[in-house]
Protein backbone atom coordinates (compact mmCIF):
# COMPACT_ATOMS: atom_id res chain seq x y z
CA UNK A 1 0.00 0.00 0.00
CA UNK A 2 1.06 3.55 -0.56
CA UNK A 3 2.31 5.23 2.57
CA UNK A 4 -0.36 7.95 2.42
CA UNK A 5 -3.16 5.38 2.90
CA UNK A 6 -1.60 3.30 5.69
CA UNK A 7 -0.28 4.47 9.04
CA UNK A 8 1.46 2.47 11.77
CA UNK A 9 -0.17 3.33 15.10
CA UNK A 10 1.90 1.11 17.38
CA UNK A 11 3.65 -2.23 17.39
CA UNK A 12 1.55 -4.53 15.17
CA UNK A 13 -1.45 -2.18 14.90
CA UNK A 14 -2.12 -0.22 11.73
CA UNK A 15 -4.71 2.12 10.27
CA UNK A 16 -5.81 2.21 6.65
CA UNK A 17 -7.82 5.07 5.17
CA UNK A 18 -10.86 4.45 3.00
CA UNK A 19 -12.90 7.10 1.19
CA UNK A 20 -16.51 6.32 0.26
CA UNK A 21 -18.77 8.97 -1.30
CA UNK A 22 -16.76 11.82 0.18
CA UNK A 23 -16.66 10.35 3.70
CA UNK A 24 -13.40 9.14 5.19
CA UNK A 25 -13.33 5.92 7.17
CA UNK A 26 -10.53 4.21 9.04
CA UNK A 27 -10.00 0.50 9.50
CA UNK A 28 -7.68 -0.79 12.19
CA UNK A 29 -5.86 -4.04 11.56
CA UNK A 30 -2.98 -6.22 12.72
CA UNK A 31 -0.75 -8.98 11.35
CA UNK A 32 -2.18 -12.41 12.18
CA UNK A 33 0.32 -14.79 10.55
CA UNK A 34 2.17 -15.38 7.26
CA UNK A 35 0.47 -13.17 4.70
CA UNK A 36 -2.76 -12.70 6.66
CA UNK A 37 -3.90 -9.48 8.29
CA UNK A 38 -7.11 -9.08 10.30
CA UNK A 39 -9.26 -5.96 10.31
CA UNK A 40 -10.61 -5.36 13.80
CA UNK A 41 -13.22 -2.77 12.84
CA UNK A 42 -13.97 0.32 10.75
CA UNK A 43 -15.15 3.73 11.94
CA UNK A 44 -15.60 7.27 10.67
CA UNK A 45 -12.70 9.38 11.84
CA UNK A 46 -13.55 13.01 12.54
CA UNK A 47 -10.30 14.21 14.15
CA UNK A 48 -6.60 13.97 13.38
CA UNK A 49 -5.89 11.62 16.29
CA UNK A 50 -7.27 8.11 16.46
CA UNK A 51 -9.80 8.05 19.33
CA UNK A 52 -8.67 6.14 22.45
CA UNK A 53 -11.92 4.14 22.41
CA UNK A 54 -11.13 2.82 18.92
CA UNK A 55 -7.55 1.94 19.86
CA UNK A 56 -8.76 0.10 22.98
CA UNK A 57 -11.24 -1.89 20.93
CA UNK A 58 -8.59 -2.86 18.38
CA UNK A 59 -6.17 -3.90 21.14
CA UNK A 60 -8.86 -6.07 22.76
CA UNK A 61 -9.65 -7.81 19.46
CA UNK A 62 -5.93 -8.35 18.79
CA UNK A 63 -5.38 -9.76 22.31
CA UNK A 64 -8.35 -12.11 21.94
CA UNK A 65 -7.07 -13.35 18.58
CA UNK A 66 -3.50 -13.84 19.81
CA UNK A 67 -4.84 -15.59 22.94
CA UNK A 68 -6.52 -18.19 20.72
CA UNK A 69 -3.22 -19.14 19.09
Amino acid sequence: MRKEWVKKLENDLYEIRIRVKGNQYRSLYFHAYDNMYLITHTFMKKTQKTPKKELSHARAVRAAWKGRQ
